[in-house]
């Protein structure tokens, strides 16, 4: 057991980064959750609207989705996410479950994905990756998972074209940074 702990140690971890954002969050207007009890900021400029599995959050949600301008997926999912007793027995950090979401089946010719950053968001654990499309410039995602409590995750993407990758990246963090528990 102790060599298991060592080598354990003694493997690279990934790197730390906190989450930074171009946005000023006191002028993000408040969206209020009581399905999620949670809220958290949003621009003026974007609507939220609930989804099949979570809150979708754009300029025109209710609008098919074309991939002209970025929108964000806001849901919660379970900590204990997989098969056989040991994934029920031990709860997954964001890390881990932002390894079983970043989709290791996609062809690395086609997709440029980078390493999963490690981060901490308001005391809470939290990891994130992007991914793009070598074969189309107009396709970018970036998925940011925030351990919520003991038995659950939020998991906060956002969709576009590449060339909105920054803004992108910056009003996801925006909207990770301002999430906030609602008092019962």
């Amino acid at each position: 057991m102790l060599l298991v702990l060592i080598a354990l140690s003694c493997q690279p971890q990934p790197s730390e980064q906190p989450l930074t954002t171009d946005l000023d969050l006191e002028q993000l207007e408040r969206f209020e959750s009581a399905e999620y009890g949670l809220s958290f900021g949003i621009p003026p400029e974007l609507q939220v609207v609930k989804g099949a599995v979570g809150l979708i959050i754009g300029p025109d949600p209710y609008a098919t989705s074309s991939l002209d301008e970025p929108y964000y997926d806001f849901y919660i999912m379970p900590r204990r996410l997989g098969l056989g007793i040991k994934s029920f027995a031990f709860p997954r950090s964001a890390y881990q479950i932002a390894s079983i979401i970043k989709n290791p089946s996609l062809d690395p010719s086609e997709y440029s994905i980078e390493p999963i950053t490690r981060t901490t968001i308001s005391g809470r654990e939290g990891a994130y990756f992007s991914e793009e499309a070598s074969f189309s410039s107009n396709y970018h995602s970036y998925t940011i998972v925030i351990e919520l409590n003991d038995d659950e995750v939020i998991v906060l993407s956002a969709f576009g074209p590449a060339k909105f990758s920054k803004l992108m990246h910056s009003t996801a963090n925006a909207i990770a940074l301002t999430i906030e528990p609602l008092d019962d």
